[in-house]
């Protein structure tokens, strides 16, 4: 477990707590302890630097209050009726040999994020496992499979999932030829690509519907609580083998696909821009995500993307990638403005 630090001298064991477990919170300064639920009082408490075991509590969230000298420490703890009632997701990106899985597991546990994904964890598009132990992904990154192993582990220590990435319909040049005649193909007969390196294939044929997910069943050894299945936006319709091709119904079908090839492993797919939410939010998958780009600039948009997905699958989590990209044009203080109104329009749904 990575120790609280000094600039967050209380924090929760794990990131989230179910019914029968014991809410352990470590902290790193003594002080009096105030837990409140909904703003009611439900324990007051002297508390001495260490773990402080408040015991098992009834289902929501709850707010911690440390107060030690002039000094107060704010965190919270969730308790939740089962393992995936919730979501909060989080990134990693970096698997270089050696590195130290502590600083992720602390902001798992600070951000109380349930799941993490393993963005460009594998070795191609196409072949998820074939480097070996260690190689450089198609970018030139050096990856470690030690690596992602040791930091799966430390997520699992404070109670959060890892689930790796895989894009559902991308190929790299080294693998092409094996599926060029599966090719998403435009108007002009070029095929369908991304970034100059990646071409892609339908996601519904059921020839690399057995690739990809014998590629994720075999993936599962390294520890992968469930995987991001990732798409691009684009194209929307597309041409194949057999004629016209659409995604909405390509990307139902690999996700289907890949909840028979793995029962009991967590789904996440990507419906970019909000597509094609309205079709995949009914998958056999466990939450509703999606990544948020333009047109879609305003609150008012998130909160649409929200009604509708919540209207198209009451019972699933939703989650909303909408990256602020508003650091990179704005003082940081207004950045925090915005960010924060963006939670606010989020968790006001």
């Amino acid at each position: 477990m990575a120790p609280s630090s000094p600039d967050f001298p209380l924090l929760p064991l794990r990131a989230t707590y179910r019914l029968e477990d014991d809410v352990l919170v470590e902290a790193g300064v003594g002080g009096r302890l105030r837990i409140t639920h909904l703003g009611d009082e439900v324990a007051d408490l002297v508390a001495v630097p260490g773990v402080i075991n408040l015991g098992r509590l009834p289902a929501g969230g709850y707010a911690l209050e440390l107060a030690s000298g002039t000094a107060t420490h704010r965190s919270a703890v969730e308790v939740t009726p089962h393992a995936g009632a919730s979501m909060r997701y989080g990134f990693v990106a970096s698997y270089p040999p050696g590195r130290n899985p502590d600083g992720l597991a602390r902001i798992a546990r600070r951000l109380h994020l349930t799941d993490i994904q393993f963005y460009d964890w594998a070795y191609r598009h196409a072949d998820l496992l074939g480097g070996g132990e260690e190689y450089a992904d198609p970018l030139g990154q050096t990856i470690s499979l030690q690596t992602v192993r040791t930091l799966i582990g430390a997520l699992h220590d404070v109670g959060s999932r890892a689930l790796g990435y895989a894009a559902v319909y991308g190929v790299g040049a080294e693998e092409w030829p094996r599926w060029s005649d599966l090719a998403l193909v435009r108007a002009d007969g070029s095929p369908e690509e991304l970034g100059g390196f990646l071409q892609l294939v339908d996601p519904g044929e059921s020839r690399w519907q057995s690739h990809f997910t014998e590629d994720l069943r075999a993936s599962t050894t390294l520890g992968f609580d469930g995987f991001h299945l990732d798409q691009y936006g684009y194209p929307r319709m597309g041409y194949g083998h057999a004629g016209v091709v659409d995604l909405a119904e390509s990307f139902a079908r690999i996700i289907a696909a890949s909840r028979e090839a793995l029962p009991t492993s967590r789904l996440v797919f990507n419906n970019v821009n909000d597509f094609p939410t309205r079709r995949t939010a009914g998958t056999p998958q466990d939450a509703i995500y999606v990544e948020v780009w333009q047109p879609n600039l305003e609150y008012r948009d998130l909160a649409d993307i929200i009604t509708r997905a919540r209207a198209a699958d009451p019972a699933k989590p939703i989650v909303l990638a909408a990256y602020q990209s508003v650091y990179s044009s704005a003082p940081r203080a207004a950045a925090d403005d915005a960010t924060r109104f963006s939670l606010a329009t989020v968790l006001s749904l």
